[in-house]
């Protein structure tokens, strides 16, 4: 998987140059997409990546030896950063639920309780790029 990132990392129809020294928070980090997501960025070696985890030990087990800033929390429960954010990646969501209520819940609902969390606590990032599952 490793060298798979490293091509993405180095992929020119990405415009990495506007990540450049800029912090990239990531939601769902310890996810299927969200894992990926945080290794391209990690690989390129010129982006300051934040982790937004529910486990702060899954994820030192996932990203070990990275200089990856690990934040715990929630989208439910955003605490509030001592660094900027410029980018937030979102993409914590859930993919199975047993009824539409919930997956409504933990998708749509926990994504604007999270925008209205970054408003509270002044924490708009620049853009907010939202991944969403097929399941949506």
């Amino acid at each position: 998987m490793l060298q798979d990132m490293e091509l993405i990392a180095q992929n020119t129809q990405i415009p990495w140059e506007k990540l450049k020294s800029k912090h990239v928070l990531v939601t769902g980090a310890t996810g299927l997409i969200g894992c990926a997501v945080v290794k391209a960025l990690l690989c390129r070696g010129d982006i300051s990546v934040i982790a937004l985890v529910r486990s702060v030990e899954k994820a030192k087990a996932m990203f070990p030896e990275t200089d990856l800033t690990l934040v715990k929390g929630t989208v439910e429960g955003m605490p509030a950063m001592d660094m900027p954010v410029d980018y937030i990646i979102h993409c914590a969501g859930v993919t199975k639920c047993r009824n539409k209520e919930d997956f409504d819940k933990g998708n749509y609902v926990a994504t604007v309780n999270f925008v209205e969390a970054l408003q509270e606590l002044d924490m708009v990032p620049s853009h907010f790029i939202y991944i969403s599952s097929l399941s949506i």
